[in-house]
């Protein structure tokens, strides 16, 4: 009884520390996309006909 529930803890507690790992990947990978740094435009097209400024 005392086994299955210290298992079940632990179980939990790396699921918890999974999660939160993961968590901190997610953030730091939208980190990366909102640091990313556009230079000028290569090509710009305008109107409908899409003609080359």
């Amino acid at each position: 009884m005392n086994r299955k529930l210290a298992l079940a803890r632990l179980a939990a507690m790396l699921e918890n520390l999974a999660g939160a790992r993961q968590a901190d990947l997610d953030f730091s990978l939208w980190m990366k996309h909102k640091e990313l740094e556009r230079g000028n435009p290569v090509r710009v097209f305008v109107g409908q006909r899409f003609v080359r400024r």
